[in-house]
């Protein structure tokens, strides 16, 4: 009798065992799925993604702007932006309030309106902007005559540097400047498109720039109306080698796709689509049977519980 207790004390507690390991997978997959929920609803602008930057907006003005106390309230998320936007103020020496809107995605900032209302100097920077689109344009047009290029350039200067000479600043703040250039010209190919983005590249590196800027943006148009090609080459390109850059992916990307890419996409699409198919099927099925095998089980057990009973009775 002392031996069948034990045995059964020492079933009762493995079965426990088991049944506490269950408990805590369950709750650490919770955990992980409501992480990664969360992480998704940031993503998309949706509750509580802007409650979960706020603190990343209020660190970053802290860490900037130690001399000013500002105020940080959630506003909205901007579908047309895809950020969150902050409704944000600082009271200025006469006690008034100064508004400006602050930007956030992903945990960073990914606008300075504080900067942009308050430390700016715009008059300063169209100024600088317009002499580099000159310079740049100047470039262009000494080795692609037959290929209209219209240069737009912005910098961010405070107005702490309105009196430095252009030449400083264009080295000076080089690394917020951002490149935009707008090519007409005729129907080309890909691989011609890439080397007119070489020829941009070129032409980017020839200002002198102690650092990199930004960004350069193309836009390529094979008549007046209708773009063909685009790119966006990160500053830190342009110390990469031509051929380098031509082959990297999402840096030339098609506007009009051709015919026959157009094709071989939707046949690279239907193929992914096959294999995630495949790849869930090969999932939901053995858990289903697992699943179906269980509960099949626990009917057959109260079956034959309750078929037990009618017996005794």
């Amino acid at each position: 009798m002392m031996l069948y207790t034990i045995e059964v004390d020492n079933e009762e507690k493995i079965q426990g065992n088991k049944r506490l390991k269950k408990r805590l997978l369950i709750a650490l997959l919770i955990v992980v799925g409501i992480a990664f929920a969360i992480l998704y609803a940031e993503n998309f602008g949706i509750f509580p993604g802007g409650y979960l930057n706020k603190p990343v907006v209020n660190s970053y003005l802290e860490e900037n702007y130690p001399e000013y106390d500002f105020d940080v309230s959630f506003d909205t998320f901007s579908r047309k932006e895809n950020v969150y936007v902050y409704d944000c103020y600082y009271v200025d020496d006469t006690g008034t309030k100064m508004p400006f809107k602050m930007y956030a995605k992903r945990y960073n900032v990914t606008d300075d309106g504080f900067f942009d209302a308050f430390l700016r100097d715009g008059a300063k920077e169209h100024t600088v902007g317009h002499a580099l689109s000159e310079k740049l344009d100047k470039k262009w047009k000494e080795t692609n005559s037959d290929i209209t290029g219209i240069w737009e350039c912005t910098i961010e200067i405070p107005k702490s540097d309105s009196e430095t000479d252009i030449s400083t600043l264009l080295k000076s703040y080089d690394g917020t400047t951002r490149i935009e250039v707008t090519l007409y010209g005729e129907k080309v190919t890909y691989d011609e498109y890439k080397e007119i983005g070489t020829q941009i590249m070129n032409a980017v590196r020839t200002v002198g720039f102690n650092n990199r800027p930004a960004f350069v943006q193309i836009y390529y148009y094979r008549d007046a109306e209708h773009m063909q090609y685009e790119s966006q080459i990160d500053g830190y390109m342009l110390d990469f080698a031509d051929t380098v850059v031509a082959e990297m992916d999402g840096v030339h990307m098609y506007v009009e796709v051709p015919r026959d890419v157009a094709t071989e996409v939707k046949i690279f699409t239907i193929v992914q689509y096959v294999m995630l198919g495949a790849i869930v099927i090969a999932i939901i099925v053995p858990v289903s049977f697992k699943i179906y095998k269980v509960v099949s089980k626990k009917i057959k057990k109260k079956k034959r519980e309750k078929n037990a009973q009618n017996s005794d009775i």
